[in-house]
């Protein structure tokens, strides 16, 4: 994601924070993640954290898009 974020134009400090906040995250829903767990049962939490971090992914398939996008060599016309 970093190199995405770097071909899009982004600073050091960007691509950093986005590294930063991206981990606060998976860290902020790990430990409320157990008793959510305790309370649905585990093949329902499994099925409701994967659809959160699926969720989450999304940003950075829209980064990934936008990139290869950007990426394509230019189309010529005559």
């Amino acid at each position: 994601m970093p190199r995405y974020l770097e071909v899009l134009g982004a600073s050091a400090w960007v691509i950093g924070a986005y590294g930063s906040l991206q981990r606060v995250v998976d860290a902020l829903y790990q430990y409320p993640g157990g008793a959510v767990s305790d309370r649905l049962g585990r093949k329902r939490a499994l099925v409701l954290f994967n659809m959160i971090a699926a969720a989450e992914s999304l940003p950075d398939v829209a980064v990934f898009l936008n990139s290869s996008r950007l990426l394509r060599a230019p189309e010529h016309r005559k």
